[in-house]
């Protein structure tokens, strides 16, 4: 193998770790959306009880999802980001996975950063204006990122991923916890 084989080897090998290290992240990442969504839209009265709770579990579960939505765009070349995936993928001839992403997306991206950046990140600092990010554009990031993400595993050989089935399991779970906190109440009331 000549030195340009080895080399080309190496970074795929490279690539593949990158991406699972990514689809990891991008799985966490919609998790934090789906229970985000899901928990924001409850009913006031379910929560009631446990309002601290929920209160910072929201915020903690947005906190996430817009921070770690952010880092897939981080432009530093040591950020594991996209757009380090998609050099890599350059440099070995792949397609441009990249591609994908519109001007729409961009700004969507540039608003995400701002809000993580000067929102969540510096509360020291006097904040601009809170930047509007509505929830169709966050999914519209997602779809995107899981695009390029399925893009580069066909291009390596790897299955794609199926994202859409983890909306229904974060579902059930949620709706079990209050069930499960329906039920602990129901029994201390009849206990009493």
């Amino acid at each position: 193998m000549n030195r340009q084989e080895e080399m080309k080897t190496s970074q795929q090998i490279e690539l593949k770790d990158y991406l699972k290290r990514l689809q990891k992240r991008f799985h966490l990442v919609l998790v934090a959306f789906y229970a985000y969504n899901n928990l924001s839209s409850r009913e006031y009265c379910e929560k009631e009880r446990y309002k601290s709770f929920f209160w910072i579990a929201e915020r903690a579960l947005g906190s996430y999802l817009f921070i770690e939505l952010a880092k897939f765009f981080d432009k530093g070349h040591k950020s594991l980001s996209i757009y380090k995936v998609g050099s890599i993928c350059e440099k070995i001839k792949f397609s441009n996975v990249l591609e994908v992403l519109t001007d729409e997306q961009g700004g969507i991206v540039e608003r995400i950063r701002k809000f993580r950046d000067k929102w969540l990140a510096h509360e020291d600092i006097v904040q601009p204006r809170l930047p509007r990010i509505a929830h169709r554009d966050v999914e519209e990031l997602l779809n995107q990122i899981s695009k390029i993400l399925n893009k580069i595993s066909r291009e390596i050989g790897e299955g794609v991923w199926l994202h859409d089935y983890q909306e229904g399991v974060v579902q059930v779970d949620i709706d079990r916890l209050f069930e499960d906190l329906g039920s602990i109440v129901l029994k201390k009331k009849l206990a009493v």
